[in-house]
């Protein structure tokens, strides 16, 4: 699928746990064999929103051009976060204006 996107530079995104297996070292491995520039970024479980705007950052200025999640469901949120905030800076702003504001205060404007 990297190919056929003409893929170019990997972010992976994962968790602590999947990283320590040794699992994304494998990964990466494979993917710069392929002729793929990879590298890897572990998030906390629970802070993929406020995370993914600073990778989403380090995506942009190492010209990342494909993102992979590996692991569970954080991993992959995070991952797709950072893939929607990277297509969309504008979203990036209104989903921290939101996030930022007490449940019930007011709701989410688009």
């Amino acid at each position: 699928m990297l190919a056929q996107v003409k893929a170019t530079r990997v972010l992976i995104v994962t968790d602590r746990g999947v990283m320590n297996t040794g699992l994304i070292e494998r990964i990466t491995e494979l993917l710069q064999r392929g002729g793929w520039d990879a590298s890897a970024s572990r998030h906390r479980l629970g802070a993929a929103v406020r995370r993914s705007g600073r990778r989403r950052g380090s995506c942009a200025t190492s010209g990342c051009d494909a993102i992979v999640g590996v692991g569970g469901g954080s991993s992959m949120d995070c991952a797709k976060a950072i893939a929607l905030l990277a297509a969309d800076v504008a979203l990036e702003a209104k989903l921290r204006e939101n996030l930022t504001t007490p449940i019930g205060a007011r709701g989410f404007r688009r």
